[in-house]
């Protein structure tokens, strides 16, 4: 009797030991995927402090500062249209000083289309994790009015052999915004599937809702914010796709 006992445990630790298994993937099936953000101005790179651009009311600018956050990135599988979404991430992204991310462990597959947001879903918003590119050293949480700011732009406007500053600082749960943009290359296994993402500022203050820099021009929170944060559907395109 005493036998059969041990028989049947040992079938029972199997049983679950295979069960386990089957919930890890397969050797070979896992790939990265790495987002490369590259911001411009229309056709030209942006290049901070130095170089003049113009905007599509006509406006003279330079910019001094530009950043933003990245969050909730997602993945739709291609055969069956479901999303999967990909390893928590809070990445700032800032002009001279980080660019691109990658994200680890995703089953490879065909995917069709890339989601992300622009900003920081409500319990990071007004959570206290302060930890990594959420750290209020980051320059991006406004201690007075606590929670961060979502994308950061500065800058001067020329006109009349003069300058005048100009500050956008977009927060507030509203201008949180969703992006989906198409891919046409599948997800090898072993591989980084590297996208290139261009991010227009000329785009941030025209499409749909073009801002006049004479009237607008230092902004943190209102109506003018939410116009500008409603043009970041356009702001963001697809450049090239690499297989790594």
């Amino acid at each position: 009797m005493k036998n059969y006992k041990i028989i049947i445990l040992f079938l029972l630790v199997a049983l679950f030991a295979c069960k386990e298994e089957e919930k890890v993937a397969p050797v070979g099936t896992i790939g990265s995927l790495s987002l490369n953000f590259d911001n411009v101005v229309g056709a030209s790179d942006l290049k901070l402090n130095t170089d003049k651009y113009t905007n599509a009311h006509g406006d003279t600018f330079s910019v001094s500062l530009f950043k933003y956050y990245i969050s909730n990135v997602k993945l739709r599988r291609k055969a069956d249209q479901v999303w999967v979404a990909l390893a928590e991430s809070n990445i700032l992204i800032e002009e001279g000083v980080k660019d691109k991310f990658t994200l680890s462990a995703i089953t490879a597959s065909n995917y069709d289309m890339l989601e992300f947001k622009v900003g920081l879903d409500s319990a990071t918003n007004f959570g206290t994790n302060f930890n990594e590119d959420l750290n209020k050293s980051k320059g991006m949480y406004w201690e007075w009015n606590p929670q961060y700011v979502f994308l950061k732009f500065e800058g001067k406007r020329y006109y009349n052999a003069t300058n005048e500053a100009l500050v956008f600082h977009i927060a507030d749960n509203a201008n949180l915004k969703t992006i989906q943009l198409p891919l046409s290359q599948a997800l090898y296994p072993n591989k980084v599937l590297a996208v290139h993402i261009k991010t227009d500022i000329l785009k941030m203050f025209d499409s749909p809702n073009q801002t006049d820099f004479t009237k607008v021009n230092n902004v943190m929170m209102g109506a003018e914010v939410a116009k500008i944060a409603q043009n970041y559907t356009s702001m963001f395109s697809v450049g090239k796709i690499e297989v790594q």
